[in-house]
């Protein structure tokens, strides 16, 4: 019985990042069905559970991610490049831009893609798929910050968002990495941009300026904090305030943990240029 479903399974076509309408599915065919807002007429269901796990006859339930439609420019680029743990915006491969919410959940029940062929709703590229599962997968191993560090820091920190680096270098940024530890008073910190492979000079020159000019300068003024960047030591461990990461060594990420930029402890809102269908 188990391996004539999981043949079925793969006759109907569903894998993971397989996107269909969301009305494709009766409401008897969720599990679970929690949206944090109005759905839209032209919601979509993206299949995010792992291939193997898809396939296995002990897991009842299959998760997806409700997909909104998004109309108008977005000018926050945190959201395209997943620092924003909790929405992620991508575009499809006609160009149209979707978002997903780690707040909206969805679990279907098994019995229903085994009973239902999939008919591709919209394509997305390997690298937009990628994206989207290091996003999701995120969510729950990303580090938080102290919160008297945070409380002290977050105006600062702000600034990589919306109005700053995220916005501007998006693109060319991979990672934000931080090195927190409480000394004394004060909170001893070193923070490091991990750009992507093969970037140009002229981009990294200007991520490296707006680095030290916009947000090592802010954090330096802050009494609550010592800037360990200003000292040597990245130097002891080889590291720069700007870094390819590809050069960043494995061994250094439970030291210097992936930041994720929250805009909700920035207390930033979206853009009025927004539209959500």
């Amino acid at each position: 019985m188990a391996q004539n479903e999981r043949k079925q399974i793969l006759n109907n076509g569903w894998r993971q990042g397989a996107t269909c309408e969301y009305h494709d599915f009766d409401e008897n065919d969720f599990q679970l069905n929690h949206s944090s807002k109005e759905r839209g007429s032209d919601a979509k269901l993206m299949l995010i559970t792992q291939g193997c796990d898809l396939l296995n006859s002990n897991e009842p339930f299959v998760e997806c991610l409700l997909l909104r439609s998004r109309k108008g420019k977005n000018k926050n680029l945190r959201q395209r490049h997943g620092f924003n743990p909790r929405e992620i915006e991508f575009q499809d491969t006609n160009g149209k831009l979707w978002v997903a919410r780690a707040y909206d959940h969805h679990l279907v029940k098994r019995s229903a893609i085994i009973k239902k062929s999939y008919n591709e709703a919209i394509a997305v590229s390997s690298d937009t798929l990628a994206a989207i599962k290091h996003w999701k997968a995120n969510r729950y191993i990303r580090e938080g910050l102290p919160e008297e560090f945070d409380s002290a820091t977050k105006s600062v920190f702000s600034s990589v968002g919306e109005k700053g680096l995220l916005n501007t270098f998006g693109h060319v940024i991979h990672s934000i990495r931080i090195y927190v530890k409480k000394d004394s008073d004060k909170y001893q910190c070193a923070v490091i941009i991990l750009h992507r492979p093969n970037i140009d000079q002229q981009s990294f020159l200007d991520l490296e300026h707006d680095f030290e000019t916009e947000f090592l300068s802010a954090l330096d003024k802050l009494t609550e904090i010592e800037l360990l960047n200003r000292t040597d030591f990245l130097d002891v461990y080889g590291l720069s305030d700007v870094m390819d990461v590809n050069d960043f060594p494995l061994g250094f990420t439970t030291k210097f943990p992936k930041y994720f930029y929250d805009p909700k402890s920035a207390e930033q809102g979206e853009t009025e240029e927004l539209n959500e269908t």
